[in-house]
């Protein structure tokens, strides 16, 4: 199976193109496209979320364990969401750790939750990956 293309970023600073990367990142997530968000990561990558470290050793289980962790926040009525804030820090010329605030939205536009999360990403084959997740819940 060949992996989906990914975003074309046209940014020219490091930050920018982190910042368009986490944005395919939750448009891909939002859209229910787990196909589209397990391109976004880099193997083995790692969660933090309720209390618990979630390893994520290939690309085939991060597309099972999304699609698996969409059905249950569709089932809870999320429809879609919004980036609120998105920082990004570089931290190497191929590394950099990025902050959020996320809005988890209803079919009708009001906010089911908002989302706090920090993202650890690398540069690999000229691409941004995320290696580690760690959602503040």
């Amino acid at each position: 199976m060949q992996a989906a293309s990914l975003p074309a970023v046209a940014a020219t600073r490091p930050e920018d193109e982190v910042r368009a990367t986490l944005e395919a990142y939750f448009e891909a997530f939002h859209n229910s496209d787990s196909e589209r968000y397990a391109d976004l990561w880099s193997y083995p990558a790692s969660v933090w979320s309720h209390g618990d470290w979630w390893q994520i050793p290939d690309r085939e289980t991060c597309v099972a364990t999304n699609r698996a962790y969409e059905r249950e926040a569709r089932a809870q009525g999320m429809a879609g969401g919004r980036v609120l804030r998105l920082e990004v820090r570089m931290l190497g010329a191929t590394s950099s750790l990025a902050t959020g605030l996320f809005s988890r939205l209803r079919t009708d536009g009001t906010t089911l939750a908002t989302v706090e999360a920090s993202y650890l990403l690398v540069r690999r084959d000229e691409q941004w990956k995320v290696v580690v997740c760690v959602l503040k819940d």
